[in-house]
């Protein structure tokens, strides 16, 4: 059998273009994986931002030691006294209830996973949110904000570190429930 110049041209011609789509999934396959390495580095680089922010900041680390040994004390019981508002505790709760409302506005936007946020905060989380004084604080705030007509969040202030915190007990619970 004796192949026509034709013949030839179509063969090389169909050579050169599996070898070029080939070449076209390679790049495709180099392309995702660099994807996938360049979003978990940008992932690690904002773990390791907050991480920095909640950790490096003596206030914040300040009332989560009151929080941890359960000494966060207001120095009233009436949270609309102007002195309360003035007082570091006040101040340095706001700033890590806050910074707790960064972290479920990020993790609610689908940028921080529920086990990356347990495994970095979770115990932060978790220990604020049961403790009585932040506890009454919140209470304190959410009718505050109910007096003010303010609806945003359902009516509860930091609504995403809320949720966040259930989330959080939720996994703590079923993780516990599967080790045993």
């Amino acid at each position: 059998m004796k192949l026509e110049k034709s013949d030839i041209f179509s063969i090389t011609n169909t050579i050169i273009a599996t070898l070029g789509f080939i070449f076209v999934i390679v790049q495709m396959n180099k392309a995702t994986e660099e994807f996938k390495h360049s979003k978990i580095n940008e992932k690690a680089q904002l773990l390791s931002m907050l991480h920095q922010r909640a950790f490096e900041s003596e206030e914040m680390m300040d009332v989560f030691r009151k929080i941890e040994y359960n000494t966060m004390k207001f120095i009233t019981t009436d949270f609309n006294d102007p002195e309360f508002h003035k007082s570091p505790n006040q101040q340095n709760l706001i700033e890590l209830l806050s910074f707790f409302e960064l972290i479920g506005t990020l993790r609610s936007l689908g940028l921080l996973s529920i086990t990356e946020i347990s495994e970095t905060f979770g115990y932060y989380i978790i220990r604020t949110y049961h403790n009585r004084e932040v506890e009454k604080y919140r209470t304190f705030l959410t009718n505050r904000a109910k007096d003010l007509g303010i609806k945003s969040g359902g009516g509860i202030v930091f609504p995403n570190f809320e949720l966040l915190a259930n989330e959080l007990l939720e996994l703590q619970t079923n993780a516990s429930f599967k080790t045993h």
